[in-house]
Formats: C-alpha cells, sequence, structure tokens
C-alpha cells in the first residue's frame, strides 16, 4: 500500500545563498555522496525531482497522479514475478 510520507527536504536555492551557506550544504552534499558511493548508490545529481508545494490548488491532482504511477509499477513488479 503506497502512502504519503515525508522522504525528503527542499531548500530554496534563493534562501540558500541569501543565507550564505552555499559552501556548507556542497559540503553536506559531498559527505552524502560519499556515503551514497559505499553503499552502492546513484549520487545525489542522478535522482532529479518534479517538486509541487502542497498548499498549490492542483497538488491534490499531483498526488493522485503520483499514486496512480506507483501502482502501476506494483502491478508491473507482480506480473513479471510470475
Amino acid at each position: 500500500m503506497i502512502k504519503k510520507e515525508e522522504k525528503f527536504f527542499v531548500l530554496k536555492q534563493e534562501d540558500i545563498q541569501a543565507a550564505g551557506v552555499q559552501s556548507r550544504i556542497e559540503d553536506v552534499c559531498r559527505f552524502i555522496n560519499e556515503t551514497r558511493k559505499r553503499q552502492g548508490k546513484k549520487p545525489l545529481e542522478d535522482n532529479r525531482y518534479i517538486l509541487c508545494n502542497q498548499d498549490e490548488p492542483y497538488a491534490e491532482k499531483v498526488w493522485q497522479t503520483i499514486l496512480e504511477g506507483e501502482r502501476a509499477k506494483e502491478t508491473e513488479g507482480k506480473e513479471g514475478k510470475e
């Protein structure tokens, strides 16, 4: 069963620059990439996401589209195992 969960957090690049913490964020990303490499995972920059603010009037439609896609992947995965 697919459910909403908070897996990610997003920082607006404009806010990072305004706060003057760009180099700190880069250090964190470098550390995360090193950890991902040890775990055999792709680097952060290989993962791209489409974001939607939850307070947008179309957010529920976006969420339903995501759920439909995830359900389709689950169905395809089950059919491939049979």
